[in-house]
């Protein structure tokens, strides 16, 4: 019969505290990393999510201008879809509440920024009788998720840092149409 030497009976208890830790900060050291990518996944999706709702606007303002033959008309400053300062601002032509209620009959739903900052953030519209300008305003997290041609240079000032940041000025993008057609 064999017998087990001291050593042999400590380790067949259980793992060692150095072990234990060694294991532990293995777990934390992937979990850190994990979180790391989950973030700038959550970015990537909330800045794809405010391109389709600005092309989604695009073509309610279409589809309004073919059967009215102008855009929505603002009553003389910015209306907005979800920004608390400037969603109340009422729409002329049609004499509407609100951009929503100007938009129904080609809108499903109001787009909402999947991450409001509130203020004057969010998306935010201008439009008269020859052309419009929709902008995601300050809310826009990584400027190296959108085309070029969407970033508003006029607001975003200098180009897009490695980071993903405006160099100079406020991160947001917009598409235009007859006088806004180059930025707003």
């Amino acid at each position: 019969m064999r017998t087990l030497s001291c050593q042999q009976k400590r380790r067949s208890q259980g793992f060692t505290l150095i072990e234990l830790l060694v294991v532990i900060s293995i777990i934390g050291l992937l979990a850190s990393v994990v979180l790391a990518s989950l973030s700038s996944v959550r970015i990537r999706a909330r800045d794809v999510k405010r391109v389709a709702d600005m092309m989604e606007v695009r073509t309610a303002l279409e589809s309004y201008y073919d059967a009215n033959g102008h855009y929505p008309i603002v009553n003389g400053g910015w209306t907005s879809f979800d920004s608390p300062i400037y969603s109340g601002n009422g729409i002329i032509t049609p004499a509407a509440a609100n951009l929503a209620a100007a938009l129904q009959p080609y809108l499903s739903q109001a787009p909402l920024d999947p991450k409001s900052l509130g203020s004057d953030s969010g998306y935010l519209y201008w439009g008269d009788t020859t052309g419009y300008c929709y902008m995601v305003y300050k809310t826009p997290e990584n400027m190296k998720n959108f085309q070029s041609n969407l970033i508003n240079t006029v607001r975003c000032t200098g180009g897009v840092t490695a980071a993903g940041g405006c160099t100079g000025g406020i991160p947001s993008i917009y598409i235009g149409a007859g006088t806004w057609a180059d930025g707003c």
